[in-house]
């Protein structure tokens, strides 16, 4: 959303400003991807004796934004624009 906006490619956003915008940082997504990556390799010997059997359902997992200091759209809408001010 803020990339799209920041391109070009995003003009309108039709949102309530009180909701959670359910965002995160696109770097937290990379290392929460990595530490996956690096537990899946841990747990999975690469000499495939003792691989998992094949019926075996992979772990999904699910990143999100915290409840701890959620942020809605409206604080997103304003922090972008002081944001875009200082550039």
């Amino acid at each position: 959303v803020v990339v799209g906006a920041a391109v070009g490619l995003l003009h309108v956003l039709n949102c309530n400003p009180k909701v959670k915008a359910d965002l995160v940082p696109g770097d937290m997504v990379v290392n929460a991807c990595i530490a996956t990556a690096w537990k899946t390799a841990k747990e999975y010997p690469s000499n495939h004796e003792d691989a998992p059997p094949p019926d075996l359902t992979p772990p999904v997992y699910n990143y999100v934004s915290s409840e701890q200091r959620p942020l809605t759209w409206g604080e997103l809408k304003i922090t972008k624009s002081i944001i875009i001010k200082s550039i």
